[in-house]
């Protein structure tokens, strides 16, 4: 009854014919528009990439499996192609996000124009800028292995961003999040250092000064994240250590600088690190 006595007034009427009208369009577009278009999915010949036959289509929230003979391609519109190697399981999640949940997939994004988003426990895989190549293994329930091949790469947990260059490798565990980055050729001592401050002894100073006292200039990419993690004092050493293997710094790129996190001298010296490595 009260609703039928305030229908009868014109400004009321309008207001609630308004507010339906919003949420019909509102729901028109939540069925019809929000969702992104579904991903081609081919499944691909062992022993021949090149070859491939249509699978079925991959939308939102959408789970992927392959057996233990069955490689699939996903095609990702402005983004590039997914491989799933056997026995891997994926779940798309919204937009360009996709969560690994068992085995391999190796991502190829040649040309792309928006950004892809892996997810495994410990933290969430970025492009750092569009494209590149790269291939991520839950190698356990608790532990992924990164492996950059081209391109930068964006490993975020709980505010810390590390990132990743070509040619190197980078533990992720869902208790203690990411590692630090190393080289691919590494020395067995240099990665069990690095193991041994991330994982066993989490930012212990004596294991801290193993891994500066083992590196050499094809380590500068895992000192460049050690500047991020370590305390102010501890920073100067990571500082000089990495000025040390480099030899002069970049212009405009100064100790200080680097004590405060400057980005722009950060990202510089990295720049400089890919070139010299």
């Amino acid at each position: 009854v009260f609703l039928k006595g305030k229908l009868k007034k014109p400004s009321f009427l309008y207001s609630f014919i308004g507010l339906i009208f919003a949420l019909v369009l509102f729901l028109v577009y939540n069925i019809f528009f929000s969702r992104g278009e579904s991903w081609e999915v081919k499944k691909v010949r062992l022993g021949n990439s090149s070859y491939s036959d249509p699978f079925t289509d991959l939308s939102e929230d959408g789970i992927l499996e392959t057996n233990s003979i069955t490689r699939l391609q996903v095609n990702i519109p402005d983004v590039g192609n997914l491989f799933l190697d056997p026995e891997t399981k994926i779940q798309r999640l919204k937009s360009n996000d996709v969560r690994l949940l068992k085995g391999t997939i190796t991502a190829m994004k040649d040309g792309a124009k928006k950004f892809l988003s892996i997810e495994v426990l410990g933290a969430e895989i970025k492009d750092y800028f569009l494209g590149g190549q790269s291939k991520v293994t839950l190698v356990d329930q608790k532990t992924s292995l990164l492996e950059v091949t081209d391109g930068w790469v964006s490993l975020n947990n709980d505010n810390l961003e590390s990132l990743v260059l070509p040619n190197h490798f980078c533990t992720i565990t869902a208790d203690s999040g990411v590692g630090l980055p190393y080289r691919n050729g590494s020395s067995k001592e240099f990665v069990e250092a690095i193991n041994d401050y991330c994982f066993t002894r989490p930012n212990n100073e004596e294991a801290l000064i193993s891994i500066l006292t083992k590196a050499d200039v094809t380590n500068s990419v895992t000192l460049w994240n050690l500047i991020k993690r370590v305390t102010r004092k501890q920073r100067e050493m990571v500082i000089y250590t990495i000025f040390g293997l480099l030899g002069e710094p970049p212009s405009g790129v100064t100790d200080d600088g680097l004590k405060t996190l400057d980005s722009a001298m950060l990202k510089k010296l990295l720049e400089e690190i890919e070139i010299k490595i």
